[in-house]
Formats: C-alpha cells, sequence, structure tokens
C-alpha cells in the first residue's frame, strides 16, 4: 500500500454538493496530508451540458480524444473509477486499453433512481450495472448491508468495504434555542427530490414544527402542495443551506428524519447524530447499518412510529459517541487499502515520464 503514492482518479461528480463529493473531498484531503497525489479526471476538463432536471449538476461529453489526451503522460500506481457514469464509462474503456488494473465504487441505487425518474425497470438498471463493474479488480461499497446487496445481484468482482466520515469541527451539539417554532422540530436535510420519499414525511401528522433544508427539482411543487403548512407555521423550507448554517440547523432539531428508501449509505444520518440529534428512519440499507445502537434513533416500517420512538428514547450523548466512530481517517485507510496496483507487475511502469497534473476546477 505504502508503493501507490499516485492515484488517478475519474468521476462524473465533482463540483455538485451530494454524498459522493462529500466523500471524495474529505478522502482526498485526508489522503493529501498524508503525501499522496491524486490525478482527478472529471467533468469540468470537458463540454459540459447542465442535467435537464436537476439544475445545479453538470454532465461531461467524454469526447475520446480529449480523455486520451488527458492520460498520455499518466503514469499512475493505482487507479479509481468513482462512477458508473460517461466518464466512468469512457475511463474504464481508456484503462482497459493502457492495462491498466482499476478499481471501481458503487454509491447510487441506480435500481430507486431509475424506476422514479425514468420507469425504468430495476432488473435493467442492475445488468447495466452489473456489467459496469465486472472488469473491476475490486469493488468498493460503504456498508455490509450494501456489500450483501451486490453479492445478491450476483457482481462477480471482489467486495471491499468503504465507510465514511464526518466533520466534527462543523457538526456538534449545541445549545438549543428559543427559535419561536413550537416543538418538537423534525428535520429533513438532503436533495429534495423525488427519490428521496420527502412527501412520506411530509404527510405526517406530527406535533411540532417540520424543517426541510435542501434544494432539487421538487422544491417548488412541495412548497405548493403544503402551503397551508408552510402558512400555519407547521413547516418552514431553508433552500439550500452549507457552513455554519448547515450545522447549526442540524443542533437545532429535535429529531432527523430520513424518509429514503434508495440510499447505500446516508451521510446526513452522520450529520445528525454528531449534532446530538436522533434519527428516524425506514430500516432499509444505510440506516440499519448505522443505527445499530440503543439511544441514537429508531427504525421502523411506519415512519411516524420511528419519528416518536426516536423522540421518546433517544440520547444526544448516545448519538455524539455512536458518531463520533466514524472518522475520515478511518474511511481513507479503507479506500487506500482497497486499492490496487495499476501495473500487475512493477517493471511495467515507465516511472521516467511525469505525471500530468490535473487541476480542480472552482
Amino acid at each position: 500500500m505504502s508503493q501507490l503514492r499516485r492515484i488517478l482518479l475519474i468521476t462524473d461528480t465533482w463540483s455538485e454538493t451530494n454524498g459522493v463529493t462529500t466523500t471524495l473531498r474529505h478522502t482526498l484531503r485526508v489522503a493529501e496530508q498524508r503525501g499522496i497525489e491524486f490525478i482527478p479526471v472529471h467533468p469540468g476538463l470537458f463540454p459540459r451540458f447542465p442535467n435537464p432536471v436537476y439544475r445545479q449538476y453538470w454532465h461531461a461529453v467524454p469526447v475520446p480524444g480529449r480523455t486520451r489526451s488527458l492520460l498520455r503522460e499518466v503514469r499512475p500506481d493505482a487507479v479509481h473509477i468513482v462512477t458508473e457514469g460517461p466518464l466512468g464509462v469512457l475511463g474504464q474503456r481508456e484503462a482497459i486499453r493502457r492495462g491498466w488494473r482499476f478499481t471501481t465504487s458503487f454509491h447510487t441505487r441506480w435500481d430507486h433512481h431509475g424506476k422514479h425518474l425514468l420507469a425504468l425497470p430495476p432488473a435493467i438498471a442492475w445488468s447495466w450495472m452489473r456489467r459496469f463493474h465486472a472488469r473491476s479488480s475490486r469493488v468498493l461499497a460503504p456498508t455490509p448491508s450494501i456489500l450483501q446487496l451486490l453479492r445478491e445481484q450476483r457482481f462477480t468482482a471482489p467486495l471491499r468495504l468503504w465507510q465514511r466520515g464526518i466533520n466534527h469541527a462543523l457538526f456538534y451539539p449545541r445549545p438549543k434555542s428559543c427559535c419561536g417554532v413550537q416543538r418538537p422540530i423534525a428535520l429533513y436535510v438532503g436533495r429534495v427530490s423525488r427519490e428521496k420519499n420527502i412527501s412520506a414525511f411530509l404527510d405526517l401528522a406530527l406535533d411540532g414544527t417540520k424543517y426541510v433544508v435542501g434544494d432539487g427539482p421538487m422544491l417548488a411543487q412541495l412548497k405548493r402542495a403544503y402551503h397551508r403548512e408552510i402558512e400555519a407555521g407547521r413547516l418552514v423550507f431553508f433552500g439550500e443551506c452549507k457552513g455554519e448554517r448547515l450545522g447549526a440547523l442540524y443542533a437545532e432539531a429535535d429529531v432527523f428524519v430520513f424518509p429514503s428508501l434508495s440510499e447505500t449509505f446516508g451521510n446526513v444520518i452522520l450529520e445528525a447524530l454528531a449534532s446530538g440529534v436522533p434519527v428516524a428512519a425506514y430500516p432499509s440499507p444505510g440506516p440499519t447499518d448505522i443505527l445499530s445502537v440503543p439511544g441514537v434513533g429508531a427504525l421502523h416500517e411506519d415512519l411516524g412510529v420511528a419519528i416518536r420512538q426516536a423522540l421518546a428514547t433517544g440520547n444526544a450523548a448516545a448519538c455524539l459517541a455512536h458518531a463520533q466512530r466514524y472518522t475520515w481517517d478511518a474511511a481513507t485507510d479503507q479506500f487506500l487499502g482497497a486499492l490496487i496496483p495499476a501495473y500487475p507487475e512493477p517493471d511495467m511502469r515507465d516511472a521516467a515520464n511525469p505525471a500530468l497534473r490535473l487541476r480542480p476546477t472552482a
């Protein structure tokens, strides 16, 4: 592992705010502090077009000649392909053409996303994902439940765990203020989109106030659908929040609600726990792996029951202690330990050619 000091990273998401980019940003920061160099190939290096549904997402037009030009001088120690998108596909083809071995990672339940967004049968999505990851030397996934799911879906490459961490300098318990709203405060943070199942939360008849933090294609639609609750002060949409404002909103909540059924992990769950806030969720992959000890929340097929149980049994000290088990140093150890040398034999690597450094765009 110590010899893998230059890592080629190919990803279809880079500047957006999502679980993948959060994971990459922190992993790269920790690894670079250890003297490891990353060569990122990302959409900012290509012609791009906006996603017609998610306005904040931009997709690369992965011109093969451009990719080959970028990689011409690269002599990586290891190659990791982050996503199954156009750049991931083209990067995989180039790696195979050059004789590089590579690892891949599984971040997104495209079986759920395809069903919700495109009415695509899950079997088609799984067939595509199996083909994409079949040439990988190792597939990294964030939880034991997802590893088991990939086994059940007949993934053939070796599987390794790559968990997540938490920024404890930003997410931590704070005194709850007299914020002028009725308690308890039930908080959702994340993309406001169909696959997140937010209506399952907003439809619940709960005491107190609901907070929704995030942006996405369903934001305007949900504001119209729940305008009475907004006018009555029982529901507040904050839009996208970052930094200290986001950390303060987490800490202000009495319970964090995670209604999604399509996650592979759920970074926001860790952010809530680190803020001393118990979590209510469905018993699905991600929540079942994280909410594994008493006092940190509740899982139930009825989300309303889960919320009431989390409020009744949640303990801020237990939440914080559990969150502190997740660090980006440990997650980075898992990532680096799962990488493999790009070249089967050390002498196949032409070390005389310096790597082309590709710097991320702003």
